[in-house]
């Protein structure tokens, strides 16, 4: 998985593990990308986790809600939106 990423403010990743590439995408030789928005807490931890958009649908959607449910932050002075475009890509 490869990623490219867009911060709103000074959100910094503390914890983050890749997302899982979904066996059945993975068996199949499926690549793609999500858009995903979420806000991270004073706490540091990501909630209101959402999908915006996804290629293809119905792929990787599960996997990186998981994923970022699990990522942790610096603690923020303020709760921070952020907005990701995770990209999926099999290496030859």
């Amino acid at each position: 998985m490869t990623g490219s990423r867009v911060l709103h403010g000074p959100c910094r990743a503390g914890g983050r593990d890749a997302p899982a590439y979904p066996r059945r995408a993975k068996d199949e030789g499926i690549a793609g990308w999500i858009d995903v928005q979420f806000t991270v807490g004073r706490d540091g931890i990501p909630q209101q986790v959402r999908i915006v958009a996804a290629e293809p649908k119905g792929v990787f959607e599960k996997s990186v809600a998981t994923a970022v449910a699990g990522w942790r932050y610096a603690p923020l002075p303020a709760a921070q939106a952020v907005s990701l475009r995770l990209r999926f890509a099999l290496e030859p």
